[in-house]
Order: C-alpha cells, then sequence, then structure tokens
C-alpha cells in the first residue's frame, strides 16, 4: 500500500492528502501549534467522550454547535447499537474486522466500545464530507479519508462487519451505488455482514443490486417506526464458490478458499491461516513454526515490558507496530488485556505478510519508511519499531525516520526501538538532538546480547 499525495477537486476546492510531499521534508522537529490543538488529549478512556480541542478546527458548509453535535452522535449510536444488541444478536456473531463507511465524529465506533463489543473498527471519513479525521484520532480510536467513488485500498476478504449510514444518498450524486456496493462485495468476507441505514428513496436500488451480487438481505424500520425516512437494509455474504456461474463484476473465491473461510475469534488470532502459505521469503522457512515461534516471543516480551515498565500505567491507546512480521506484537497486547489499538504496518522492503494480519483479526497497512506515512501529527500515543532501523538504514537515513516518527508521536508519547547494537548509538544520538528523553536498556538475554532497547518519551515543545 504505497501512498501518493492525493489532490482532489471538490466544489472549486483542492483537497489534499493529510501528510507532507516527500519533497517538503526538511530536517526539523515537529512543533506544536500555539493553538495547541492536538498537543494534549485526556487519557484513556476519558478521551473517548471529551470533545477535543481540534474538533473547533473543523469546516461544515454551516453553522453547528460543534460540542453538541458530537455530543448528540454519541448518544445516538450509543442507543442504536444497543437496540442492534437486543433485536439482532450482535454478540453471538463474534465481529472482529469492522469498517464504519460513513464515521462523523466515530460516534459508532465510541459505542460498540462502550458495550464491550471485542472488534477492532476503521472510521472511514468520506473525502465528500466534513474532515472529521482529527477529531476520530483524538478520541483514542483509528480513521482514514476515502473517496468512496474509488477503491479501497484494502485486500480482498478482509473485513467481517461493514457500516454504512447516510452513504448512499450522499455518493450518489458523485457515482453509481453499483460502485461502492461492488467494492464492499470485494472486502467483505464471505458470511460476513452490512448494515446500510439510508434513506427510503435509495433502498429499492440497494436492495436490487446487493440481490444480484447474491447477498441475503431483510429490509427493517429503524427505530422510529415504519413512517420515518430512514431504513435498515441488513446484509450477509453468501459464500460463493470459483466455479458459481458469475458476472466478472463480483469478487470471486479462489479456487483454493484462501481467505474465504477463517476462524470466528478469538481463535482465529492464534490459529495460522490458509494464506500464510501465500507468503514469499528470500529462501525457505517453516511458515507455521515460524508464525508460532513470533507469537510466543512477543508474549513473552509484552510480559516482561508490563512486569518492568509498568505499561499498564501508561494507559496507552493509539498504537503502531513499524514493522509487524505476522502481527506478534499486536496479539500479544491482545492477550495481555491492554486496552488499546495497534496497527500493523508492513514496510515494503520486506515479505507481504499483509493477508495473515487481516486474517488474525488484526488491522494492517504497507509502508515505504523512506516516505512520509499518510496520517495527521501527533496522531500515536506509542510506536514500537523492532529491527527496523538496521534494515531501513540501506535505503535511507535513519534521521528521516526518526524525524516521521516525532511528527507522528503526540507529546508524551512513547517509542521503544529495539535493534542491534550497531545502530543504537546514531539512534540514541539524532532522539537526544530531537528533544526525547531516552534510556538504554539491555533485552532479556542479557548485556552480552547483539541486541539493545531504547525506551524514548516525546517531552512537550512550546511553538
Amino acid at each position: 500500500m504505497k501512498h501518493k499525495t492525493r489532490k482532489k477537486k471538490e466544489n472549486g476546492n483542492r483537497r489534499l492528502s493529510h501528510r507532507p510531499p516527500y519533497t517538503s521534508l526538511k530536517p526539523c522537529i515537529s512543533r506544536i501549534p500555539e493553538n495547541g490543538y492536538g498537543g494534549n488529549v485526556p487519557s484513556w478512556p476519558d478521551r473517548l467522550h471529551t470533545p477535543p480541542d481540534r474538533l473547533q478546527t473543523i469546516i461544515f458548509d454551516s453553522y453547528i454547535a460543534r460540542k453538541e453535535l458530537f455530543k448528540a452522535e454519541s448518544k445516538f449510536w450509543n442507543e442504536i447499537i444497543g437496540s442492534y444488541i437486543r433485536s439482532m444478536k450482535w454478540k453471538n456473531m463474534k465481529l472482529r474486522n469492522v469498517m464504519d463507511m460513513k464515521a462523523g465524529f466515530g460516534g459508532f465506533a465510541a459505542a460498540l466500545n462502550d458495550h464491550k463489543l471485542d472488534c477492532w473498527v476503521l472510521n472511514v471519513v468520506p473525502i465528500s464530507g466534513p474532515n472529521t479525521l482529527p477529531v476520530i484520532y483524538d478520541r483514542g480510536l483509528l480513521g482514514v479519508m476515502h473517496d468512496w467513488c474509488e477503491p479501497f485500498d484494502t485486500y480482498p476478504r478482509t473485513y467481517d462487519f461493514l457500516h454504512a449510514s447516510g452513504l448512499f444518498s450522499v455518493e450518489r450524486k458523485r457515482c453509481e451505488m453499483s460502485t461502492i456496493l461492488l467494492e464492499m462485495d470485494r472486502i467483505l468476507r464471505p458470511g460476513g455482514r452490512a448494515y446500510i441505514r439510508d434513506s427510503i428513496d435509495v433502498m429499492d436500488e440497494i436492495q436490487e443490486i446487493t440481490k444480484a451480487m447474491g447477498w441475503h438481505t431483510s429490509l427493517r424500520d429503524t427505530s422510529e417506526g415504519p413512517h420515518a425516512s430512514y431504513r435498515i437494509l441488513t446484509c450477509e455474504k453468501r459464500l460463493l464458490k470459483a466455479y458459481t456461474s458469475l458476472k466478472p463484476c463480483i469478487s470471486r473465491i479462489p479456487e483454493n478458499g484462501y481467505g474465504g473461510n477463517v476462524p470466528s475469534w478469538p481463535d482465529r488470532l492464534h490459529t495460522p491461516p490458509d494464506r500464510l502459505q501465500t507468503i514469499t521469503f528470500d529462501s525457505y522457512i517453516a511458515r507455521k513454526e515460524l508464525f508460532k515461534a513470533e507469537s510466543k516471543f512477543w508474549n513473552e516480551i509484552i510480559g516482561s515490558y508490563i512486569r518492568s515498565m509498568k505499561w499498564k500505567k501508561m494507559k496507552l491507546r493509539n498504537v503502531m507496530d513499524m514493522k509487524a512480521g505476522f502481527g506478534g506484537f499486536a496479539a500479544a497486547l491482545n492477550d495481555h488485556k491492554l486496552d488499546c489499538w495497534v496497527l500493523n504496518v508492513v514496510p515494503i522492503s520486506g515479505p507481504n505478510t499483509l493477508p495473515v494480519i487481516y486474517d488474525r483479526g488484526l488491522l494492517g497497512v504497507m509502508h515505504d519508511w523512506c516516505e512520509p506515512f499518510d496520517t495527521y501529527p501527533r496522531t500515536y500515543d506509542f510506536l514500537h519499531a523492532s529491527g527496523l532501523f538496521s534494515v531501513e538504514r540501506k535505503r535511507c537515513e535513519m534521521s528521516t525516520i526518526l524525524l516521521e516518527m516525532d511528527r507522528i508521536l503526540r507529546p508524551g508519547g512513547r517509542a521503544y526501538i529495539r535493534d542491534s547494537i550497531d545502530v543504537m548509538d546514531e539512534i540514541q544520538e539524532i532522539t537526544k538532538a530531537m528533544g526525547w528523553q531516552t534510556s538504554l536498556r539491555d533485552t532479556s538475554e542479557g548485556p552480552h546480547a547483539s541486541y539493545r532497547i531504547l525506551t524514548c518519551e516525546k517531552r512537550l515543545l512550546k511553538a
């Protein structure tokens, strides 16, 4: 997933990707703006329902009381999710990989968290509406911007549940509704669910298209009753074999079935998935043994971090693993009951393990760490980099990566860098020059091991 700077013309205005272009990078640290927006947020879980400072930066077409809208959205979705759980038995579905396709301020994802549903949610902010992405990150949620008239940058069959509220009545002015529905079919797993909540005047066409795609559908009234202007279409994607006669635009399951069937959560987290066999390495490696060894290794390491560094007291929420492998670090955080979400980044310089990460019920992206990462400044509480610099230094300066880490890390945020001894002196020198507080530690193997751990804390630097 190699991001490019996006330029879209909407109503005469150009909308740009929220990462700096590669050519604009300068060797300087990221400072907090004078208004302080994004510099300080409450700790988790208070931040989930606290209107953040950056809420005031959101631009709407007309005057809107932003804080009142924020609170109203949260209350609305909390009530709706409660009714979904009671009437549709959500907790029995064991949904894990969830996408909210028109996320607003992230109220739907916040409600899932409040109701203790064990899933992660990708909040998608359509480019056709207000850019609420900074608010979503400040709440401790994960989000991206996307144009739903274009393909979504992810692997086929990666999501268990898709939620679209008010999406089609807006986007049909820009493209065919079938374009969006066919993309939903591509990224939804067989047996996965989709809930479409929208106005009555688009529901007939949506239901017709979903039935033609082979989905099992049911049209329901909203909680407002049969006279309301909205309806809910509940959908289930059936398992269609590769030999079934289909139109070429429908997403097929490959003949080997890879990605079409995964165990339910939480068994899938530690079950080697079928798509593990598709990963290409430079040499022969017993993949299942490597998968299990990585999981065991990180489980032990996270246990030692919790004991020696008091991780649970830090209340870290927005976490990134910068060289994720099979996602063992994120899986270990889940096993140790740390209440956070983890973005698993797979560097383009190594094997593409992204299908395995998704099949485990985790979230991931591919990225070239010699380029900027496509996110807002000050969005992550914790960055983890294991073995990253000893590989990437052959491709670019280590300072390039460290300055990008400084840009996306919140003041007060932490970074743990685990790497070989021969790169640690330079890394520590650069991080100190950036104003980070650092401490070099031995690994659990002892002082004679070839690896060290650099623990870092980003200090608050005023503009």
